[in-house]
């Protein structure tokens, strides 16, 4: 009897051995940040961060030990951590800078690209538009025209010919 609670407990040690490496490792992030701790982490820009920044650090369920960045919402930064190798989720970068490129765009940044993207947009439309009159023109220029038919002379009739003999 000794034995087989002995076997039970070692076997249900194993089993809990085993079934909390394979659960992944999630931080829970506080994502209702008020406007005035807003405010005052940094007044000086106005970030839009992206969805997947807004996903917590997660390790994943493999042993790596991969050194990885991840956009922290409550420090507004992107912050270490280490990665498994398997599984986790997009906040996952390989460097600093991905990360910040990806998760620290200002807002003013993102009008500047929209207006950017709609210049470029408008200048190919005028573009078109001018290739579009180009060959309109050249269309036009080749078109051939009818040949005008010759006017019938105007006959002069025979009163006006004696009045001409009569003055002469």
């Amino acid at each position: 009897m000794k034995s087989f609670v002995c076997v039970l407990l070692c076997s249900c040690l194993v089993a809990g051995i085993y079934a909390a490496a394979v659960e992944p490792v999630v931080e829970e992030v506080k994502t209702d940040v008020k406007p005035a701790d807003a405010a005052t982490a940094a007044p000086e820009m106005e970030l839009v961060i992206d969805e997947d920044c807004h996903q917590p650090k997660e390790t994943g369920r493999c042993f790596a030990l991969f050194y990885r960045f991840a956009y922290d919402v409550e420090k507004r930064e992107c912050v270490e951590f280490i990665y498994g190798g398997c599984a986790g989720n997009s906040n996952n970068f390989e460097s600093k800078e991905d990360c910040e490129k990806k998760c620290m765009k200002k807002a003013e940044d993102l009008k500047e690209e929209k207006e950017e993207k709609k210049t470029e947009e408008e200048e190919k439309k005028t573009e078109e538009e001018v290739k579009k009159t180009e060959e309109e023109t050249v269309d036009a220029v080749t078109t051939v025209l009818p040949e005008k038919a010759e006017e019938p002379k105007a006959e002069t009739s025979s009163t006006e010919k004696v009045a001409v003999t009569e003055s002469s």
